[in-house]
């Protein structure tokens, strides 16, 4: 999935084409979902996330955030395809796979 981030007029928009970058970027930033793949930096995260467990909560706050607004955005059938891929592999990779599908996140 590509995925927008603006940065407030600061610039070109970082585009990420990975779910590591994307990954690296929700955990670097405080974001906001602008669009269905756009997000806009609010700031910087402080502290940064450190190792397994900040990581893991920065997935989990993005899928809560994610299924909070998710009646806001017109997500097209590839859209959420991609998404759900994405917390697929954010899921497995820190053990919210179990999580996210109780909830219907993937």
């Amino acid at each position: 999935m590509t995925m927008w981030t603006e940065f407030d007029g600061r610039g070109n928009p970082w585009i990420s084409t990975t779910h590591e970058n994307r990954l690296r970027m929700f955990c670097k930033y405080e974001v906001e979902q602008t669009w269905e793949i756009g997000f806009r930096i609010i700031d910087e995260r402080k502290p940064a996330p450190k190792g397994y467990a900040g990581k893991k909560e920065v997935v989990r706050d993005l899928a809560i955030q994610w299924q909070a607004r998710f009646g806001e955005f017109a997500y097209s059938y590839d859209d959420l395809a991609r998404w759900t891929d994405f917390f697929e592999w954010a899921g497995r990779k820190y053990g919210l796979l179990r999580e996210f599908r109780e909830n219907g996140i993937c």
